[in-house]
């Protein structure tokens, strides 16, 4: 292997059922060979080297390891192909970084659906074998999803739907409680507001706590922390420039660009995913992401400007919603 020694461990089945875990260090070929290694298992992102020579029976799942990070949806086709390949007479290689986290919950995945064990069972007998097994919480957590759906993955099951809502609601809180980021939820699950990130490592938070897990969408608007040169692609985040200078022209492009932004925001929310997506609409003008807010609560609901309005007050009743805000809409719908 090349780089940095990458821990991993040697999953062997028995007649009697029974697995041992050994802690190996596989840097190449000749050492795979000695363990008579067939079929090599890697649970890391494509970056992370990997073998010096090619392996014939290989595996990749691309995948960090993060708690929210959705490796549950993974399982039937890792367990299968264990599974194929000790029934062939096979050995099995699973490995990540550490060894401790992403291929141990993979290990026990297959451990649970072939001995019919729980998640707590399965983690206890692994670590017996590997006292370093350590899967993070949000690992744990989809080892039991993966009991509850019966060792079998249907998105549209309601075991899956259920872990799928919980991860999704301790996104949201981690997003808020844990890392400072102020989000107005104007609709449930769905849309909310932000004003401002934290001033330090402003990429790396909107990176991470955002586009990587897949769940939120950014829309930002001028003026914004998020820097120009971002680059990420429309479907995952949309940038408008507004003019500095002229806030009469500002607005009359804003209001030119609504039906399109509130278009890509419904099309986003309605979409039917894996993920259930959501949208924020990051600007450090508060009055223009209300402005979006609303005109998107009036295009989905059919309601009114003072509607939309009261809807929001409702769901930021510390913001500054007054009537200007309405007047604004109403504006905006007369010019439609």
């Amino acid at each position: 292997m090349r780089g940095r020694d990458f821990e991993m461990f040697v999953v062997r089945i028995r007649a009697a059922n029974a697995i041992s875990i050994k802690r190996q260090t596989a840097k190449s070929q000749e050492i795979r060979s000695k363990l008579d290694i067939t079929h090599v298992l890697s649970i890391t992102p494509p970056a992370v080297p990997t073998f010096t020579n090619p392996v014939a029976n290989h595996l990749q799942i691309d995948l960090p390891d993060r708690e929210f990070e959705n490796l549950l949806i993974y399982f039937p086709r890792t367990s299968d192909w264990i599974d194929d390949a000790l029934e062939g007479g096979g050995r099995v290689l699973v490995h990540c970084n550490e060894g401790a986290s992403r291929s141990v919950t993979v290990v026990c995945a297959y451990v649970m659906r072939k001995l019919r064990m729980n998640s707590t069972t399965a983690l206890q007998f692994v670590k017996a074998k590997r006292p370093i097994a350590r899967p993070n919480p949000g690992f744990l957590k989809q080892l039991d999803a993966w009991s509850s759906c019966g060792y079998t993955i249907d998105v549209s099951s309601p075991a899956y739907q259920a872990w799928k809502e919980i991860r999704e609601r301790d996104i949201t809180h981690w997003i808020i409680a844990e890392q400072g980021v102020e989000l107005v939820e104007v609709v449930r699950h769905q849309l909310f507001l932000n004003t401002y990130f934290k001033d330090d490592d402003i990429c790396d938070i909107f990176s991470q706590l955002f586009l990587d897990y897949g769940t939120f969408k950014i829309l930002s608007i001028s003026p914004t922390q998020i820097p120009p040169s971002f680059g990420l692609p429309e479907d995952k985040y949309r940038h408008l420039e507004l003019p500095s200078n002229d806030g009469e022209a500002a607005l009359q492009k804003l209001f030119g660009q609504l039906p399109s932004i509130v278009k890509w925001i419904h099309d986003i929310l309605t979409t039917e995913a894996d993920c259930k997506p959501r949208v924020v609409v990051h600007c450090k003008d508060e009055i223009r992401g209300h402005v979006v807010a609303c005109a998107y609560l009036m295009f989905s609901r059919g309601i009114s400007a003072r509607q939309s309005v009261e809807v929001l007050r409702s769901a930021a009743p510390t913001a500054n919603v007054d009537g200007s805000l309405e007047i604004l809409l109403e504006a905006y719908t007369d010019d439609k």
